[in-house]
């Protein structure tokens, strides 16, 4: 057993040496000190400690076959194994009694076991050994704690902790059996152990104790600096040692330690170096930073230097941070925002900023840096307030040098795409600074830009702009293999593409986000989430259900609280779903209806504000609430003016309200392209609303007409779904059953989805006949319900039996149960 003090040796060798004397072996055992270091001592310890009594004369040193010899005396002719147990071999250093030693290791006695515990390696040829199979070795990482024995002792000590403050144990004690005992006992009797366990570090005063006892008062004074110098970065990686101690050397005292574990062993990290214990190197720069307060800031300042020569950014700004060198915090900040952000760093880049000194907080580049994680298209959720804290108890102090202006200039544009999110009238201003900018560079900034464009121009409803920036940061992240940026910008793509209505094309963009993001193990980003949100719409729109429930509650279950405008959308798509699947819609229009509260003024209608007012508008006719409906027409209106999306909709309206020929000529202007349309099932749509009225004004030439247009759009489209959501056409497509050609393969797909999930639209009911349906429940006749109503009894009669027809029904009890079960009633 090979592992520093403290790690549970000793007590793991008396458990295995009282399980053999149970077990009937012979047991010897012998703990080594200072003393032992002496050829005739050791022997003669070794001897009587297996033969008692019998043991012989110590052999003599001179012959290395001697121990042997006379252990073999001893154990040759003993009818049970002998076990030898050698504690603190680390105590002996003497060459005499090593090469006996190494004698015995390789030549043992018939019947001997031998077992070695030491802080380092003792120099045996364990090679042999290894190849012949006839070696044991255990390790530090063997011995150290999991979590189950670490909530063990400190059960032991009667101490409960939350899971979290278990793992923080854990971290800093990285399982160390002495640590791990020390955390106990330091948190037995507390009554705040959250706190107590934040505060548990290397400076606690009975870890500093031990640890200068037992593991830095045994090294030279050269090791000891040397360590204590490169306690100072949290991660030491290979070349930088000399570089903090000024020692060419420094690796291989290091080196030396490691061998000596002195809790201090190789990292395995890819650019190797060393890794020193949490609560060792706690200790350690506690005593520098109080012992020699210069030589700590020095450290901390030739560490950020030597990052920042190695394109390690983070690590440099945090040592340059603890350096107090400001204006070196400042550049570095300003060099790294960008890349942190391109990358997806966001949450290290607010981290940095919101734990550096209060001038660098203050520094006007670092300010929007800081705003740039809060108001950008990132997947960190935006953080509290920044709230500068004074470092160290050391003066704040303005930063007066100003950053280059060819670093900040940038920053600045970033953060003014970003404020142009939150504020749409920002929007026109932003992307006319940033044009030049972006189209002149193809770096991190320049890759920054073009995403944060694409996202202004996607939420503006610029969508050709943001089609052309989303493209052109692909490219540049495609050639810099940024992951995180190619996911974002091809989710960006997807989004323009299902805002454009091309749900053929948006699910592809987004099958190849998530293709992309699998290869870069990004799945988890917010990005994403966006994707699959567009994959379910798209899955609703290709009349595939269960994989747009699917892919809804994906994103659902992943939790999408951090960000708003993922949760509103997945929320909304669910709502529409459970419609579909026969939830109600007058919940939904009730619930869709508060998605327009603190909606602002836009440049323009977006697909999102259409989308919600064509389900808010569709829902609330089908639960009979005229007044709702018009409420949607109210906001598309206030929000977008007069377009093809606002005239469908109106053209919807007027064909609900049995307003036949005012839907016909709210529709032309979209049919014959005079109004333009944003999205291209809108024109679709239009389409459907033309075959409605052509069909109730006796023109089936017309009307069928009109529905081949609307599968031409849909075959581009990949849009389905509206000829089961419009009420009237999935029955015009059976009516015309083999009258379509090459888009037959269409008209059977809603054919079958409207007669086996019978999800088709029902046919709204008319406000006469919704102010009618109230009275059906009442024993009043139709002459008296005609006469309540100041109309003649055949116009009674024909809203009735429009009614019955609507609702499926063929009796007064029949319709009641129907309306009751559309909410109706």
């Amino acid at each position: 057993m090979s592992a520093p003090p403290g790690a549970g040796k000793t007590v793991l060798m008396s458990g295995w040496a009282d399980q053999r004397a149970r077990a009937g072996d012979e047991v010897a055992w012998v703990s080594l000190d200072e003393g032992d270091d002496e050829p005739d001592r050791f022997w003669s310890g070794v001897l009587q400690a297996v033969g008692g009594s019998r043991s012989p004369s110590p052999p003599s040193p001179a012959s290395e076959l001697g121990p042997v010899v006379a252990l073999e005396s001893l154990t040759g002719d003993a009818p049970t194994p002998t076990w030898l147990f050698l504690d603190d071999l680390h105590e002996v250093a003497d060459p005499r009694v090593l090469r006996g030693l190494d004698t015995l290791v390789r030549r043992p006695p018939r019947g001997l076991q031998l077992v070695v515990a030491s802080r380092r390696d003792p120099p045996f040829a364990w090679h042999r050994l290894r190849l012949d199979g006839r070696l044991h070795e255990i390790r530090s990482s063997d011995l150290a704690f999991d979590r189950a024995a670490v909530v063990h002792v400190l059960a032991e000590h009667d101490v409960v902790l939350d899971p979290a403050d278990v793992d923080l144990v854990l971290a800093r004690t990285e399982g160390w059996a002495a640590g791990v005992r020390l955390a106990a006992m330091a948190l037995t009797g507390v009554t705040d152990v959250h706190a107590a366990v934040a505060r548990f570090a290397g400076d606690d005063h009975s870890v500093a104790d031990y640890l200068t006892a037992e593991v830095l008062a045994r090294m030279a004074p050269r090791p000891r600096a040397v360590l204590e110098v490169c306690a100072v970065p949290e991660r030491l990686p290979s070349g930088l040692a000399p570089v903090l101690t000024g020692d060419p050397a420094a690796e291989l005292v290091l080196d030396g330690l490691c061998r000596d574990n002195a809790l201090l062993r190789r990292s395995t990290a890819a650019d190797g170096g060393f890794h020193l214990h949490p609560l060792l190197r706690g200790h350690l720069v506690a005593r520098l930073r109080l012992g020699d307060p210069v030589a700590h800031r020095e450290a901390h300042r030739r560490a950020a230097e030597w990052f920042r020569e190695r394109g390690a950014p983070v690590p440099a700004v945090i040592h340059a941070a603890q350096a107090g060198d400001d204006r070196q915090t400042v550049r570095l900040l300003a060099a790294c925002g960008p890349a942190l952000l391109a990358t997806g760093r966001s949450a290290e880049l607010r981290t940095l900023v919101r734990t550096a000194p209060v001038p660098v907080q203050e520094h006007p580049t670092v300010r929007l840096l800081d705003a740039l994680v809060d108001d950008g298209a990132t997947d960190a959720p935006p953080g509290p307030p920044l709230v500068p804290r004074p470092r160290d108890g050391r003066a704040a102090s303005r930063v007066e040098e100003p950053v280059d202006g060819v670093v900040h200039e940038p920053i600045a544009l970033l953060a003014a795409l970003g404020r142009a999110h939150r504020e749409p009238a920002l929007a026109a201003p932003a992307l006319a600074a940033s044009a030049g900018p972006a189209r002149d560079r193809a770096d991190d900034v320049g890759l920054l830009l073009h995403l944060e464009r694409g996202q202004v121009g996607y939420r503006s409803g610029q969508l050709d702009l943001a089609e052309q920036e989303f493209t052109a940061a692909a490219a540049i992240a495609r050639r810099a293999a940024n992951g995180h940026a190619l996911v974002r910008a091809s989710a960006g793509l997807a989004a323009a593409a299902g805002q454009r209505g091309r749900y053929r094309d948006a699910w592809t963009r987004a099958d190849e986000t998530l293709h992309c993001a699998h290869r870069f193990g990004l799945l988890g980003s917010t990005a994403v989430q966006f994707a699959v949100v567009i994959a379910a719409r798209c899955a609703r729109e290709r009349l595939d259900p269960a994989a747009a429930r699917g892919l809804t509650e994906v994103v659902v279950r992943r939790g999408v609280a951090e960000h708003p405008a993922l949760r509103e959308t997945a929320a909304r798509l669910r709502a529409v779903l459970d419609v579909d699947a026969g939830g109600s819609p007058a919940d939904a229009a009730r619930w869709l209806q508060q998605g327009w509260t603190g909606s602002g003024d836009r440049t323009g209608v977006s697909s999102s504000a259409v989308d919600l007012a064509y389900h808010q508008h569709r829902y609330a006719w089908m639960a009979g609430r005229p007044t709702w409906a018009y409420a949607a027409l109210v906001e598309v209106d206030r929000q977008g003016g007069p377009g093809g999306e606002a005239a469908t909709l109106h053209a919807l309206d007027n064909l609900h309200r049995g307003r036949r020929d005012a839907a016909r000529r709210t529709v032309a202007p979209v049919l014959d392209g005079r109004t333009a349309c944003r999205a291209l099932p809108t024109r679709q749509l239009a389409w459907l609303v033309e075959a409605l009225v052509a069909s109730h004004a006796g023109q089936p030439a017309r009307s069928h007409a009109a529905v081949l247009e609307a599968l031409v759009l849909a075959e581009e489209s990949g849009a389905l779904r509206p000829f089961l959501d419009v009420p009237g056409i999935a029955d015009l497509l059976i009516e015309d059953a083999g009258r379509f050609g090459q888009l037959e393969h269409l008209v059977e797909r809603v054919r079958t989805a409207a007669t086996t999930r019978g999800d088709r639209a029902p046919l709204a009911l008319t406000p006469a006949e919704l102010a009618l349906l109230p009275d059906l429940p009442s024993q009043l006749t139709l002459q008296e319900i005609a006469a309540r109503h100041q109309v003649s009894v055949n116009t009674v009669k024909t809203h009735v039996r429009s009614i019955y027809a609507k609702l499926g029904a063929t009796s007064r009890r029949e319709a009641l149960v129907a309306a009751r079960r559309c909410g109706l009633l």
